[in-house]
C-alpha cells in the first residue's frame, strides 16, 4: 500500500501580501506628522506636505515598491502597518535627498 501524504505551507492570500489601493499612511517617528501618503487607485499616489506635495504612479509587488513623481523614483517598503521611503536609493531629483521617511497605516 502507497501513502500520499500533501502539506501546503499557506495560501494564496499569503503570496498577494498587502494591497495598497485605498489606504492612507500619516508621517511617524521622526517624519512630520503632517505629512502623509494616500494611494488612490492601483497605480496612483498622493503625498501631501506643508506647501503641497507630488502626485504620480507608483508600482508595488506586495511588500516593496517605488514611487515615480516628476522629481524622479523613490523606493520603499512595508512591513505590516509600516511604510518606509527609502530616499538613499533615489533617482533623479531625490538623488540629493538622504534618509528615510516612516508612515504608519491610517
Amino acid at each position: 500500500m502507497v501513502c500520499t501524504l500533501i502539506v501546503s505551507c499557506g495560501s494564496d492570500d499569503d503570496a498577494k501580501g498587502i494591497e495598497l489601493s485605498g489606504t492612507s499612511w500619516i508621517g511617524t517617528g521622526s517624519t512630520d506628522s503632517s505629512r502623509s501618503i494616500t494611494f488612490i487607485s492601483d497605480t496612483n499616489y498622493n503625498y501631501t506636505e506643508p506647501g503641497g506635495g507630488p502626485n504620480g504612479t507608483y508600482t508595488f509587488n506586495g511588500s516593496s515598491g517605488v514611487l515615480t513623481d516628476n522629481y524622479g523614483t523613490i523606493p520603499f517598503s512595508v512591513n505590516n502597518d509600516l511604510l518606509t521611503i527609502d530616499y538613499d536609493g533615489g533617482t533623479d531629483g531625490y538623488v540629493d535627498t538622504t534618509g528615510k521617511e516612516t508612515f504608519i497605516r491610517q
